[in-house]
């Protein structure tokens, strides 16, 4: 299977300025440690797609991605022109499973760099070095008392906004799957990884054979209530977690907590727009 981290840039270190900041894996250690785990996966899944389509199948994704490296920018003209020949001469269903091989990779691959990313996240919530942290010192640097950021809080909306396109849309059978492999790589990462890696790479081999074995499209056109169910998973996960963790970690860095003997109360609500129903809907405060 193909892996391309080898090549993968780091990008700078986290830099003040939000808009700026994406930063995939900022430690040298924990970019090794995703490196490995994607190396684990593809391995992993490579050895699923031998078995169900054949060794052919993998040997011809890893011609292409060679090819396909060749071909970049800083590559030559014979590079492209090899790699043009190549994709013109596979037959069309040929020419799917491979793409379904590409997808799935950066499906895991994506799902790991989320993961060793939360790490490097959690690490900076420790030391204080967040963007967040940083919004907040601008604001005191430019002399707003802690009054009116308190009031400014409780004005605060959350206001998420779900697109209808078809291709941002994913089976949430998919979505499972690829959330479980996230948690068992952070399990395999954790302080018993070591005692149960055994187990922990049998049930993510399991998990991705399920995965390339689940069709990423449904069979027919999804109706309204799938697609409301749809979001109702992100919705879930958004209102239970995301959102309280959030205004948690906004009244924490904010003045007006460590002025205040009480903590501001939860903004008034929050607001999401859908493209799937074109309308926008406000809901309570999460508890």
């Amino acid at each position: 299977m193909p892996s391309a981290v080898d090549d993968f840039d780091a990008g700078p270190l986290y830099v003040h300025d939000p808009a700026a900041a994406y930063d995939p894996v900022r430690s040298e250690a924990r970019h090794a440690a995703m490196r490995h785990d994607i190396r684990l996966l593809a391995s992993l899944l490579g050895e699923e797609i031998a078995v169900a389509e054949g060794d052919g199948i993998v040997e011809l994704v890893e011609d292409i991605r060679a090819h396909s490296k060749a071909a970049r920018p800083a590559g030559d003209d014979a590079g492209a022109t090899a790699l043009t020949r190549l994709l013109a001469s596979i037959e069309t269903p040929t020419a799917l499973l491979c793409a379904r091989a590409f997808a799935a990779y950066f499906q895991l691959a994506n799902v790991t760099e989320q993961v060793h990313r939360s790490y490097e996240l959690g690490h900076q919530r420790q030391s204080g070095d967040t963007w967040l942290h940083d919004a907040m010192g601008r604001i005191v640097g430019q002399g707003i008392d802690a009054e009116t950021i308190s009031e400014a809080l409780q004005r605060l909306e959350f206001r998420p906004v779900f697109t209808a396109h078809p291709t941002e849309s994913a089976r949430r059978s998919i979505l499972s799957k690829v959330l479980t492999v996230a948690n068992l790589l952070r399990e395999l990462d954790g302080e018993e990884g070591a005692n149960e890696r055994g187990r922990l790479i049998r049930r993510l081999r399991e998990t991705i054979v399920l995965l390339w074995q689940t069709n990423e499209l449904r069979s027919g056109q999804p109706r309204p209530e799938d697609e409301a169910q749809n979001l109702m998973y992100y919705l879930n996960q958004l209102y239970s977690e995301t959102v309280p963790w959030s205004w948690t970690r906004w009244t924490r860095s904010s003045p007006a907590s460590a002025s205040s003997s009480t903590s501001p109360r939860p903004p008034c609500g929050s607001a999401h727009g859908s493209g799937a129903t074109g309308t926008a809907t406000r809901s309570s405060p999460p508890s």
